[in-house]
C-alpha cells in the first residue's frame, strides 16, 4: 500500500475521533419510538443544556438507536415546538440511509444516525423543543425524541 494512503487514513481517524471526542451527549425525551430505542444523542458543538444554536452555523447530530424492525427505507422528519404547535423544520437530507445508516436497516442492531443540522440567519431568537423522528417504512418510528434548544445571534 502506498504510504501517502497509510498516512492519510490515519490523519483521517484521528481527525473523526477528534470530532467525536467534543461530541456532547445531550438530554433527550423519548416522544414515541416506537420500533426502536434511543440509546445516546449527541450534539456538536454542544457545550451546555439547552443546547444554543448559532444562527448561521450546522450542527452535527448523532442519534445511535437500536432497531425493533427490519425495514428497507427510512425518512427523518424534523419540527420546531413552539408553544405546542410543531413547525416544520427543514434539513438537507431527510433520508436515514444517506445519513450513516446502511440500508436495509435489520431487527435487533444498532445503528448510528448522522447528519448536520442547519441555522438559517432568517430564524427568530427563541427557545423551543426540537422533535426528531426517524420513520420506517410504515411511517413507524425507529425513534422520536425531543430536546430543547436556544436559537442564538
Amino acid at each position: 500500500m502506498d504510504l501517502r494512503v497509510v498516512v492519510y487514513a490515519l490523519c483521517l481517524s484521528l481527525l473523526l475521533l477528534l470530532g467525536l471526542s467534543h461530541a456532547e451527549q445531550v438530554k433527550f425525551v423519548d416522544c414515541g419510538s416506537s420500533v426502536g430505542n434511543v440509546i445516546e444523542v449527541d450534539i456538536n458543538p454542544c457545550p451546555t443544556q439547552p443546547c444554543q444554536l448559532h444562527k448561521g452555523q450546522s450542527y452535527a447530530v448523532n442519534v445511535t438507536f437500536a432497531s425493533g424492525t427490519d425495514t428497507r427505507t427510512s425518512k427523518a422528519v424534523v419540527h420546531g415546538v413552539i408553544a405546542g404547535v410543531p413547525v416544520p423544520f427543514a434539513i438537507p437530507n431527510d433520508d436515514g440511509c444517506k445519513s450513516g445508516i446502511q440500508c436495509p436497516i435489520q431487527n435487533q442492531k444498532t445503528y448510528s444516525y448522522v447528519t448536520q443540522l442547519p441555522v438559517k440567519t432568517e430564524y427568530p431568537s427563541i427557545r423551543l423543543v426540537v422533535e426528531w423522528e426517524l420513520r420506517d417504512d410504515s411511517s413507524k418510528d425507529l425513534f422520536c425524541i425531543e430536546f430543547p434548544v436556544q436559537i442564538v445571534n
